[in-house]
């Protein structure tokens, strides 16, 4: 069964593209379509979960079960003052460092 090919072009880092040429001139692969599938087979088959904190629930109660810990969490005192995110996203995108002394 023969597999159809498809060419895709991509940007690779000059050391990424060094280590990959060095790779095939050693004969440990031969060609750099050899290392990039092996790359993409790797990638494909680990499985990659992403932290709890971000990664979206997936049931209603699940959902349920974050939101109740999170208003826990704020209930506890460890919550960010907006007041200090919405200073600190102005600073970033305006260029300016936010103002320290209200950090508390």
């Amino acid at each position: 069964m023969a597999t159809k090919v498809q060419k895709l072009s991509i940007a690779l880092p000059k050391e990424m593209v060094k280590e990959i040429r060095s790779a095939v001139a050693s004969g440990r692969y031969a060609t750099t379509s050899e290392v990039i599938r092996e790359a993409v087979r790797d990638w494909r088959d680990k499985p990659r979960e992403l932290p709890e904190r971000v990664r979206v629930p997936k049931t209603r109660e699940e959902f349920r079960k974050r939101l109740r810990d999170a208003i826990a969490s704020l209930d506890r005192g460890e919550g960010i003052p907006a007041e200090k995110v919405f200073a600190e996203l102005r600073a970033r995108f305006s260029g300016t460092k936010p103002d320290r002394a209200r950090r508390a």
